[in-house]
């Protein structure tokens, strides 16, 4: 990629905030020549802010950065070495929608060249959160010196010229968006009264049908079970209305469960979710993000590959025990996802007839059904007993191994099929 270097600097609005749980205004070196040095290259300091070493803290902060449609850039100082307290890399981590490696590297070789290396200990980082470009360098003076001058302030302008490109994968989804397709725009009437009557019309297409509130059905056979485990006729909420312009695949299955999607947003995942690095891995590797909220009020983070238009791979994450609750919105109509506790679940519950559902799904009933559901996907079922998660086909157990380990490869399987 080749740019013009001698181009002149365009303001963009930053926001500086540094990371500590002893710092103030008064006494927070780093914020204030971090802001001194975006302000002397020409750009707009907003403002400065003091968060705490806490990692809901610190993404709350961003989190409304990133929605202020103000805000271009913020730099984060502190919080990026290997103590305990040093929370801020796994509090960006989830949140970035495409890291900058290349920061984070860079920085570390410049630290090197100064001190050796001691610059392994250092966690700078970089990347997007929806619109917004955010940078972390460690609390000490020199190292952000070290990290504007060398590095932030040199491509500012240009990386942020690049995110505002209309049309490149990197611009911001507008927001609000809905999952339910467009009403088409009634044709204009002719001006001229004396021209020949238009040709008949065409029949208007039917009228979307209202929304069955369910994910879809129960495995690759001819029943739906929805989350209370009653069995209904499937698809029994399109029946009449073919032709009609319905949404297809993870669109669809927002459709049916009256659900609005946000994109660019970035609901929080389950903490215990945040502990598992495989997923985690996977969830990182994600083209665009969102928010899915149901008409109960409840929402769930939204990860799509490549991103999150039509024909795209969807996973919805919310809270669930015993891990989370995870849905491959995609799959619509057959229900896959993680079973959970309680009555809220979109999938069937864990507490749910281990016989019936494995019978819905695959066809055959397994001739132990101790346990509790763990998940349900295409035509098998993950079946929890004790610390196991075993896999049933209709055909045999097998052991794949903890419940972690299993929900890992679900997930990595979601997201690519």
């Amino acid at each position: 990629m080749s740019h013009d270097h001698h181009s002149p600097v365009r303001p963009v609005n930053a926001w500086v905030v540094t990371v500590s749980s002893s710092r103030t205004l008064a006494n927070d070196a780093s914020g204030a020549l971090v802001a001194s040095l975006l302000t002397e290259a020409g750009h707009q300091v907003l403002d400065r802010t003091i968060v705490g070493d806490d990692v809901d803290a610190i993404r709350t902060l961003v989190h409304g950065l990133a929605g202020d449609g103000t805000t271009q850039v913020v730099v984060l100082t502190g919080g990026t070495g290997v103590s305990l307290h040093d929370v801020t890399p796994q509090a960006l981590a989830p949140l970035f929608s495409r890291e900058l490696p290349g920061f984070g590297e860079l920085f570390r070789a410049l630290t090197f060249q100064q001190l050796g290396a001691v610059a392994m200990l250092t966690r700078a980082s970089a990347g997007l959160v929806g619109p917004l470009l955010v940078f972390s360098l460690p609390g000490s003076p020199d190292a952000c010196r070290l990290g504007l001058e060398k590095l932030v302030l040199p491509e500012l302008s240009h990386l942020v010229r690049e995110l505002n490109k209309e049309g490149t994968p990197d611009a911001p989804p507008a927001p609000g968006a809905s999952a339910r397709p467009a009403p088409a725009k009634p044709a204009k009437p002719s001006a001229k009264a004396h021209e020949a009557p238009a040709e008949k019309a065409a029949p208007p297409k039917p009228s979307l049908p209202a929304p069955s509130g369910t994910l879809g059905r129960l495995g690759r056979l001819a029943m739906t079970v929805d989350a209370s485990q009653n069995a209904t006729k499937p698809d029994a909420a399109v029946a009449g209305a073919e032709g009609a312009d319905l949404p297809v695949g993870w669109l669809r299955a927002v459709y049916e469960l009256n659900g609005q999607v946000e994109k660019g947003t970035y609901h929080e995942i389950p903490e215990d979710l945040e502990k598992v690095a495989p997923i985690i891995d996977v969830l990182h590797t994600s083209g665009a993000r969102g928010t899915l909220t149901l008409p109960d009020g409840r929402a769930y983070a939204l990860f799509g590959w490549p991103n999150l238009e039509k024909g795209a791979k969807v996973l919805a994450i919310s809270q669930g025990l015993p891990v989370a609750e995870i849905l491959a919105l995609h799959r619509y109509p057959v229900i896959t996802g993680t079973c959970v506790d309680g009555d809220k679940g979109l999938a069937p519950g864990r507490p749910g007839d281990v016989a019936a559902i494995c019978e819905a799904v695959t066809g055959r009933a397994p001739k132990d059904t101790s346990g509790e559901l763990f998940a349900v996907q295409g035509d098998q079922v993950v079946i929890q007993r004790g610390s196991r998660a075993i896999r049933w086909d209709g055909v045999k157990d097998k052991d794949d191994g903890t419940l972690k380990q299993v929900l890992a490869t679900l997930v990595l399987d979601w997201s690519r099929r």
